[in-house]
């Protein structure tokens, strides 16, 4: 009990020197507002009272529960240098623009939180304080968001950026039913795997087989000997290539049925 009782005369005393100094209560020293006018932007500031005034850094307003509203664009008054701080001498009013950001629609119910702290000319500071409003936005008169691409943007983009895998178009391939072109492609598969670096150890035995010909050997024949080696590598990656061709073929139609 002995603890309420000082509890109480101290907030007693605190009331009756805040009085008798002349200092205002922070209701009275400070009151916030906020309002949206009629392009759906949020009116906001804070009315002080005579020899009042607020710190800049200590001012914050943000928006909870927005559901995709945001503020785009602030409109601040200036502030003055007083006590070596950015201060607002007098009641500063903010115009706050809103966008949609995920292309919400209808009337959505935002909170504003405005946040401040200030002092009086004559030498009280008043303890830092925030107030909620709760707003309703109709977001049809809101600016979207251009950033944002729209469905049937992203539709055809993501139709552009699909890129056909190699599995698939030995499928396709597959699926045309010609078989002339069918080993025509794996034949041109075969010639390109054999200029890949994993050949590159066969290029020293080649040699070996051209120069065990033998000092007659001429330009023709090792140029023949080399394209024999090649055309018979290129007909083995053929054929491995339209059989492993031919299991994928099989797969992809299984997984389809």
């Amino acid at each position: 009990m002995n603890l309420l009782n000082r509890l109480f005369m101290m907030i007693l005393l605190g009331v009756t020197f805040v009085n008798a100094g002349g200092f205002l209560m922070p209701d009275e020293a400070f009151k916030p507002y906020a309002k949206v006018n009629e392009k759906m932007q949020i009116e906001t500031g804070v009315v002080i009272a005579q020899d009042i005034y607020l710190y800049d850094e200590k001012l914050k307003i943000k928006l909870k529960n927005s559901d995709g509203i945001s503020i785009s664009k602030k409109v601040s008054p200036k502030t003055q240098t007083h006590h070596d701080s950015q201060v607002y001498l007098t009641s500063p009013n903010f115009i706050l623009t809103l966008k949609n950001n995920n292309n919400v629609s209808g009337i959505k119910d935002v909170t504003l939180i405005i946040s401040y702290q200030g002092c009086s000319e004559k030498g009280l500071c008043y303890e830092p304080n925030s107030k909620e409003f709760h707003l309703k936005i109709d977001t049809s008169k809101l600016q979207e968001d251009k950033t944002l691409p729209t469905l049937k943007k992203l539709q055809v983009s993501s139709k552009k950026d699909i890129k056909v895998s190699k599995t698939d178009m030995i499928a396709n391939t597959f699926k045309s039913g010609n078989i002339f072109l069918v080993l025509l492609t794996f034949f041109g598969f075969g010639l390109l795997l054999a200029m890949t670096p994993c050949v590159f150890p066969m290029i020293p035995i080649i040699s070996g087989l051209i120069i065990s010909q033998g000092e007659d050997i001429t330009t023709k024949k090792a140029f023949a000997l080399s394209v024999v080696y090649v055309l018979a590598m290129a007909v083995a990656y053929t054929i491995a290539g339209v059989l492993a061709g031919l299991f994928i073929f099989i797969h992809i139609c299984s997984l389809s049925i």
